[in-house]
């Protein structure tokens, strides 16, 4: 139970520092997109839901794109509820449903 409750506390004090630090770990999605361009080497992307996941991914000198992927959804309208405010998708940046066979890692190969 001691384990427990020092592992609780011990996740509990890095989302507060996660979320104080919430700044510091987004970058636009233009921003993203510059260092796929520059150090294409030196990327890897890792869909989250919440910024809070980096920390449980393994990774150090993370960053996640401010919005994600998809965006935002839309409050109010015609298109209320669908992601069409902000995100790579909205900011005009390239991106395709075809999927490179190259770039998937397959356990056991």
């Amino acid at each position: 139970m001691k384990q427990l409750l020092i592992a609780f506390f011990m996740i509990s004090g890095l989302s507060v520092h996660a979320f104080a630090n919430d700044e510091a770990l987004a970058i636009t999605p233009q921003q993203t997109f510059d260092l796929v361009q520059t150090q294409p080497d030196q990327m890897l992307f890792v869909d989250v839901r919440d910024p809070i996941e980096i920390m449980f991914i393994g990774f150090t000198n993370v960053k996640y794109i401010d919005n994600g992927f998809q965006g935002s959804s839309a409050k109010e309208g015609e298109k209320a509820g669908m992601r069409i405010v902000n995100g790579w998708q909205n900011d005009g940046l390239p991106w395709s449903m075809k999927i490179n066979p190259g770039k998937i890692y397959r356990s056991g190969q």
